[in-house]
């Protein structure tokens, strides 16, 4: 019922003749620029290990899934890039799962600090993947500053492979 409301209120629904029709904005690609907006401009994300305490470190991260989260409601015209996000957002699940079954070091030089690097790096991985394929897909109109160029390389091969 508020997915329809909502729909009714931005003018996506069209009445004719008793037939009703959902006309879904082409705004998908704000929200993928918006989206890894929100990546490009945490630190959580790109930041050297050594600069880093965990505790901000996570929360960061959990402040940006809930504003991933917040960012893709509404209807998509474009099925895969809702499937991308859909597949960000369980990265960023999931490393808030397995960071938390356990305390939290204080810095760096605390002997649990290897633990959250090894979840870190692998979701800092994940993350930047997500965001070159939206790189290589939607081209110039997305442009992160802190996409390591290595990963937007291999993504481009990837697709030129295919």
């Amino acid at each position: 019922m508020a997915v329809f409301r909502q729909l009714i209120s931005q003018g996506r629904i069209k009445f004719n003749f008793g037939v009703v029709s959902v006309e879904p904005k082409e705004d998908d690609l704000r929200r993928v620029h918006d989206i890894i907006n929100e990546i490009d401009n945490r630190r959580a994300f790109y930041n050297s290990m050594e600069d880093e305490i965990p505790a901000p470190v996570v929360e960061s991260i959990r402040a940006a899934k809930q504003k991933v989260h917040e960012l893709r409601q509404g209807l998509w015209a474009d099925p895969w890039a809702r499937q991308v996000v859909q597949i960000l957002l369980d990265d960023l699940g999931d490393f808030l799962t397995k960071i938390e079954r356990f305390p939290l070091p204080k810095h760096w030089h605390d002997v649990r600090f290897g633990r959250v690097e090894k979840h870190l790096v692998e979701l800092r991985l994940r993350v930047w993947t997500a965001v070159a394929h939206f790189v290589v897909v939607f081209g110039e109109a997305v442009k992160p500053l802190h996409l390591p160029s290595e990963i937007l390389e291999e993504v481009r091969r990837a697709y030129k492979a295919r």
